[in-house]
């Protein structure tokens, strides 16, 4: 009877509320610590892979720019600086391009954009190396020649046209992780 009159009792009453409520907040500070944990590594994953991605990917567009101006400069005067730098840039976007494809790897879309990319970039190169073999040949006049038919400034538009479509897709895959 002792039990069933502190029931019946105010004291009771609020005992049995306060217990009440002391387990709900038990309850909704497990629930909120589980969801910062997800938030957080959610986080991580978003800092660490995601940004570094788009990173790379803008580096990718920076070191082929810069490559593109070594070769022109190499072509105007002929300085074997230019032609090392040319020659940096290429070893430099051949590492970045195959640390793209591991980190792509099995995601259809990114490795489809950044084929496209490699292919104009191969197209590239292939015209760059016929410039400056004709400007070693036969001085800036035949390499000119090369350059007005315009067969590289399309394949870097290209290139731009492709990395520019890589950054919206990735751009808009990191808005919705953080949505």
């Amino acid at each position: 009877k002792k039990k069933s009159r502190f029931w019946d009792l105010i004291r009771g009453k609020i005992v049995l509320i306060f217990s009440l409520l002391i387990i709900m907040l038990i309850a909704m500070l497990t629930v909120s610590s589980s969801n910062l944990k997800t938030l957080q590594s959610e986080l991580n994953e978003f800092a660490e892979k995601d940004m570094a991605q788009q990173l790379q990917i803008n580096q990718l567009a920076t070191d082929i720019s810069k490559m593109e101006n070594a070769e022109q400069s190499y072509v105007i005067t002929g300085k074997n600086n230019f032609l090392n730098t040319y020659k940096a840039k290429q070893d430099a976007i051949s590492t970045n391009l195959k640390k793209l494809n591991d980190s792509f790897s099995g995601r259809e879309k990114e490795m489809k954009s950044l084929s496209s990319i490699e292919q104009f970039y191969n197209t590239y190169i292939q015209y760059a190396e016929r410039v400056v073999k004709a400007r070693d040949a036969s001085g800036i006049e035949n390499a000119q020649r090369l350059i007005m038919a315009g067969n590289g400034k399309t394949a870097m538009d290209y290139i731009d046209v492709h990395i520019e479509m890589m950054n919206e897709l990735l751009a808009s895959q990191n808005s919705a992780r953080i949505k």
